[in-house]
């Protein structure tokens, strides 16, 4: 999960924190805003645990259709559906290309993996390799890997090795 910090605004960000009940952040204030981007955890809501229900989920998309902003969604630790059945992600409900999809794999196989990876519509995939490519200079992080797929990465994990261990974990809070 990515921590926001109020020095953000410090780079021009305006932050606007969204109320969180049972269904998750509360999106019908972002209508009223001009925010160019959105930034949620809708699986698993920080700090309240609360679920974005499939309403507020396609409230939200229509939102940033309309407006033409972008979702930020920040799906750190999906595998751990605790009840019902797994839920759709934005960016796999979303026809308009406005989600960028945070995901990481430390909770699932382990900490010290620490591979995260993102899910970016296809306009923004040229400026973001832009961006991490002028980063890596100017803050010499030329050691960082970077790997870009313009199909699904070539990575198939549907084994019961994968499933057994996030199921095992989730077991108890059922």
């Amino acid at each position: 999960m990515i921590e926001i910090n109020p020095d953000d605004e410090s780079y021009g960000a305006k932050l606007i924190p969204l109320d969180v009940d049972r269904q998750g952040a509360k999106v019908e204030a972002l209508g009223e805003s001009w925010a160019p981007l959105a930034y949620v955890t809708p699986s698993h809501q920080f700090p309240t645990g609360a679920t974005m229900s499939l309403d507020r989920r396609l409230k939200l998309l229509e939102w940033a259709q309309t407006s033409g902003a972008y979702i930020v969604e920040d799906d750190y630790d999906s595998d751990y559906r605790f009840s019902g059945p797994p839920l759709t992600a934005l960016a796999g409900l979303d026809s308009g290309h406005n989600v960028i999809y945070l995901g990481t794999f430390s909770k699932s196989i382990g900490a010290g993996i620490r591979t995260g990876f993102m899910v970016l519509p296809p306009q923004l995939v040229e400026p973001t390799r832009t961006v991490k490519i002028l980063l890596s200079v100017i803050r010499g992080l030329n050691n960082v890997p970077w790997q870009t797929f313009s199909e699904p990465a070539p990575i198939n994990i549907t084994c019961d090795a994968f499933d057994a261990p996030t199921g095992r974990l989730a077991t108890p809070w059922r």
